[in-house]
Formats: structure tokens, sequence, C-alpha cells
């Protein structure tokens, strides 16, 4: 659920794999798995994935994509 959500944040606003990974210091192949739902994230992970984001912890967590 929160790997569709943080998916779905990265293509709402255009945000490249490899440009988040870099920041968060995540090997951008695991970043990709993570996104894609086939490895899951630590906590340390998303909390680190979130800062570079600029967004609180729950807000991927409760993220609606408002485009149609």
């Amino acid at each position: 659920m929160i790997n569709d959500n943080l998916k779905q944040y990265l293509d709402d606003n255009g945000l490249k794999y490899k440009y988040i990974a870099g920041k968060a210091n995540i090997p951008r192949p695991r970043f990709s798995y993570m996104v894609n739902g086939k490895r899951t994230m630590t906590t340390e992970e998303y909390f680190k994935i979130c800062d570079v984001l600029g967004v609180s912890e729950n807000y991927l967590r409760n993220y609606k994509s408002t485009t149609i």
C-alpha cells in the first residue's frame, strides 16, 4: 500500500526514482524494487524517503492522487 502511494506520488509530481534514491542514499535498483512492490522497505528507508520528499510520515500512508 505505501509503495503504491509512493509510486503514485512520484508519478503525480514528475519525480525521478534515480533522483529520490540518490538523495535518500538508497541504491537505485533497491529503490525501484521498493516502489514496484518487489521488496519491502525498512522503517529507516521510509523515513529517509519522506524526509527527501519533505512530507510527513503519515502523508504517504494516506496519499490520494488528485489527478484524473
